[in-house]
């Protein structure tokens, strides 16, 4: 009999809230859209619902994170970790290729699953650089501490990217 601990039933509860997370959104997405001819009265609340989506499926990544370090102690701990931010780099980067070919190339683009999936992979890909970055920068910090600053860090340069760029 395979036996799973808590903490994998919570990693589980997590995917499951990520899952009906993309369905309450797209019910939604009518409300959020953003007209062509709007006021930037009019696009503030858009702007302050995606900085809230992404602030909760980056925060639901840090806490997989999370529960992954109270699984195994090994987490955070291999040698490769210490490169992580250039390898992370090129998976990101070959992979953002290998999607955005995907979806211009094939009628994926009708499919919204796909476009929720590509979206969590990408949040979490980013989160998890970031957790690289900081992990060889500050290595004197607990993991747990590691993983809190990468998802807060996340979040805030999202916002930056969004609202100020």
């Amino acid at each position: 009999m395979l036996y799973f601990s808590r903490w994998t039933f919570y990693q589980s509860l997590i995917i499951i809230a990520l899952i009906i997370l993309a369905f309450i959104v797209d019910q939604f997405s009518q409300d959020i859209a953003i007209p062509v001819s709007s006021s930037e009265d009019e696009t503030i609340t858009p702007m302050l619902m995606t900085l809230l989506f992404i602030s909760i499926v980056v925060g639901l990544c840090s806490l997989w994170m999370y529960f992954q370090t109270k699984k195994s102690s090994t987490f955070l701990q291999h040698q490769f970790w210490d490169k992580m931010p250039g390898i992370i780099t090129v998976i990101f980067s070959v992979t953002l290729i290998i999607f955005l070919t995907l979806f211009m190339l094939t009628p994926l683009q009708d499919q919204r699953w796909f476009m929720y999936v590509m979206i969590y992979y990408f949040l979490y890909m980013i989160n998890l650089l970031v957790l690289s970055v900081i992990h060889v920068s500050k290595k004197e910090l607990p993991n747990p501490n590691k993983i809190l600053y990468s998802g807060i860090t996340t979040v805030f340069a999202l916002f930056v990217i969004i609202f100020f760029i």
